[in-house]
């Protein structure tokens, strides 16, 4: 049976991958596909909103971040130190 930390890194891995995706199928239409001049400013606003999103996610995913929510979860998982 998955447990909820199970179903967390199932979710946010899931996430990361579709926002990725995402990002890849905009480049490629953009360069593949002739972009009318009335949607260019769109097209531009939503590549800079993936490109963000796609850099907080590589981020958190390789970066300090991610390991150091591994850290805390593991402090916070182990026992108390003797105070004798």
């Amino acid at each position: 049976m998955k447990t909820t930390k199970d179903w967390k890194t199932i979710f946010q891995y899931s996430i990361a991958a579709m926002i990725v995706f995402g990002f890849i199928v905009l480049i490629f239409a953009m360069v593949f596909h002739v972009v009318p001049e009335t949607n260019n400013t769109l097209l531009n606003v939503m590549i800079g909103s993936y490109g963000a999103m796609t850099l907080g996610v590589t981020g958190y995913l390789y970066g300090s971040t991610k390991s150091s929510s591994e850290k805390n979860e593991m402090l916070f998982k182990s026992p108390p130190p003797d105070t004798k």
